[in-house]
């Protein structure tokens, strides 16, 4: 699978796949490992990550060398599963560190964009990482050949609701649009029409003061109240229904209008995201019917009556006709519309005489990227951008606060706390300070970022960068 791997270099990392065989008998080997990466020896020092305990290893000598001795004692703890990976450090010519990776680990979607069906072994050095790369489609990839899509997938994984600024024609809209295209394969028709199914775009009204435009509002000038759904809190529904694939919301020019007045719902709500314990990001709703928390029943006969009470509201009819859903309707009866994990907010920016610009409050909030790079040649070779097809979890983040990344993470954490006080130290009486929010966004960062490296070795200043090298200690 890979060319030149092997070198006499200490920093060399062995992935191995495992399958089904290799849960219920010895973990194989070959020649070429033994010789190239274990040089040779029989009999090996391993410990595992976190534990400082020595394992003795032995090699058995077969047509297939197998690993033996307390190698398995090492992950027996970890409930190994067939399609995990084991990573094996090299720390010098007879000791390695090994490591478990499992499904649902973000390093686990890349290594297996690296592995066909068959594959069982892959070696790699980071220079050796960074001449392969373009081997993989995956966009994580740290040293991807078209390395500009990775800051935007690594914003949006850790907050959905991202700023583009830029000078005028650099391709902002297009760019969120065609992330939106890349969560579908491109043999697909949802990827070859020019609307995806899970992208709309909203354009932004210079006279814009509330949310009525977006959201919707009460009418009664019928004579009875309805309400007026706008294309927010419609898209809102159409994400909610299609759970499995990220949606983009791209609001076009977006400071056109005060964001402060017009989103104020959404500003307020995209604060209150938290993990629940199914592993589901939830939110405060956006819309509710306040009439439901006065209701005094409990269990099914609450939501009996809840049913009954807004069959005859606004908003009993407004749920009835943004889903056909029975269980979403059940949901946002008795819950309100809050917003979905796989719903991704992004405005596009421009400064000028016709713009008005961010509160602290927005910019708070949001991740913010400039695009005010421009390659000529860009597109002149392909009708779409060469993104490669991008799976949900590696733009749906689940690391919402600083809770879900310290106990995990914490000498790193540490260290970047101890950068943000030395930052905060020189803003001392300033209204510039970095507050929690900010901290956990540089937190998830620096977690989404690292997780793409199949080694521990980085450091906090990966962080400061939008560059794709890293560094190591």
């Amino acid at each position: 699978m890979f060319n030149n791997m092997y070198s006499n270099k200490i920093k060399q990392v062995y992935i191995r796949k495992l399958f089904e065989h290799d849960i219920t008998h010895e973990v194989s080997l070959t020649k070429e490992l033994v010789e190239n990466f274990f040089g040779g020896a029989d009999r090996l020092n391993f410990h595992k990550e976190d534990d400082a305990r020595i394992y003795k290893v032995t090699i058995n000598d077969a047509t297939d060398p197998r690993f033996g001795g307390d190698f398995k004692s090492m992950y027996a703890a970890d409930n190994v599963q067939k399609d995990d990976f084991l990573i094996i450090r090299k720390l010098d010519n007879r000791k390695f560190e090994l490591s478990v990776c499992k499904k649902g680990n973000d390093l686990h979607i890349y290594f297996t964009t690296l592995f066909k069906n068959n594959d069982r072994h892959a070696v790699l050095t980071l220079e050796d990482f960074a001449s392969t790369s373009s081997a993989s489609t995956s966009p994580l990839s740290p040293t991807h050949s078209d390395s500009n899509y990775r800051q935007y997938i690594t914003a949006i994984k850790s907050k959905p609701f991202v700023l583009l600024a830029g000078i005028s024609g650099t391709g902002k809209s297009r760019i969120v649009r065609e992330l939106a295209r890349a969560c579908y394969k491109s043999d697909t028709s949802e990827y070859k029409q020019q609307v995806p199914p899970n992208f709309a775009m909203i354009q932004v009204k210079p006279n814009w003061h509330d949310s009525s435009d977006l959201l919707g509002y009460v009418s009664r000038v019928s004579g009875k109240a309805e309400y007026i759904r706008g294309d927010f809190l419609r898209f809102v529904v159409r994400a909610w229904e299609n759970l499995d694939v990220p949606h983009f919301l791209c609001l076009d020019e977006m400071n056109l209008a005060p964001v402060e007045q017009y989103f104020a719902e959404y500003l307020s709500v995209i604060e209150s995201r938290k993990l629940n314990d199914d592993g589901i990001v939830v939110t405060d709703p956006i819309v509710k019917y306040k009439e439901i928390e006065k209701t005094e029943y409990e269990g099914d006969a609450k939501k009996d009556k809840v049913n009954a009470v807004l069959d005859l509201t606004w908003y009993g009819r407004l749920v009835q006709e943004l889903t056909k859903r029975h269980d979403l309707r059940e949901k946002f009866n008795t819950e309100g519309i809050s917003l979905p994990q796989n719903l991704i907010v992004v405005g596009t920016v421009n400064m000028d005489e016709t713009t008005f610009s961010f509160s602290r409050k927005v910019l708070d909030r949001a991740m913010t990227i400039e695009m005010n790079e421009v390659n000529l040649k860009g597109g002149l070779d392909n009708r779409y951008e060469p993104i490669g097809h991008i799976l949900p979890e590696q733009l749906i983040g689940t690391k919402v606060e600083g809770v879900d990344i310290y106990s995990d993470n914490t000498e790193a954490c540490d260290t970047a706390i101890n950068y943000l006080e030395a930052v905060n130290k020189i803003l001392k009486g300033t209204p510039f300070k970095i507050a929690y929010a900010p901290a956990t966004r540089y937190f998830s960062m620096w977690l989404i970022i690292s997780l793409t490296i199949p080694t521990r070795t980085v450091t906090y200043r990966t962080l400061t960068t939008s560059s794709p090298e890293h560094s190591t200690r």
